[in-house]
């Protein structure tokens, strides 16, 4: 993959991931994590037309699975009432002559609100998902957004919500591979066969 193409699958997941999306979600699994599958001159127009329609309902079904995650209002006003303060807190630090201890503190008070009032979200996501691995990388980052002015507050404002689509970009994309098979390069197929033996080749 060329510096382009990557630059490329970054900034069409950054958009599925933090606009949220149904379709931004979809084209990047299908332009991006499953790219063989449908850029595959080898598959017939109605193949890659069923593979579509395959992709599509398990994206539905795994968003539709997560919505009360996704949309919780409770969860969603706590993060955003709070990390805004914690943006105005920071800008205010800047321009005032408050003592660093107080804009500190107040930072720090406003993100731990903002974490103990997803933590019902947190455990609900982890008994549906079993995402031990996009929950530790969750809170393993929020001490660097703490420390972060303006933009740690911004980004830990919606890192929940798009912590759960990561999840579901990853569980769609194993989901589609199990259903129609791993992709094999058709240039490593054939040197797969052309490297067994003879006796395997031509044994029935």
């Amino acid at each position: 993959m060329g510096l382009e193409d990557y630059l490329g699958k970054m900034q069409a997941q950054s958009k599925a991931v933090f606009g949220g999306k149904r379709k931004d979600l979809s084209d990047y699994l299908e332009k991006h994590e499953l790219v063989n599958y449908f850029d595959n001159q080898t598959i017939s127009e109605e193949r890659k037309k069923d593979m579509k329609n395959s992709l599509e309902k398990k994206l539905d079904s795994e968003m539709e699975k997560y919505e009360s995650e996704l949309n919780g209002v409770f969860r969603k006003g706590a993060a955003k009432s709070t990390m805004g303060l914690a943006v105005l807190n920071d800008l205010y630090g800047f321009v005032s002559k408050a003592p660093i201890s107080n804009i500190t503190g107040l930072g720090y008070a406003l993100f731990a609100l903002k974490s103990a009032a997803e933590v019902p979200a947190n455990i609900k996501y982890l008994k549906k998902s079993h995402d031990w691995y996009g929950e530790l990388q969750h809170w393993a980052l929020k001490p660097l957004r703490y420390i972060a002015p303006v933009i740690g507050p911004a980004l830990e404002s919606g890192s929940f919500e798009r912590m759960v689509r990561k999840g579901i970009i990853k569980r769609v994309k194993k989901s589609f591979i199990q259903t129609h098979g791993k992709y094999t390069p058709k240039k490593e197929m054939i040197n797969a066969r052309l490297s067994r033996p003879i006796r395997e080749a031509i044994a029935v």
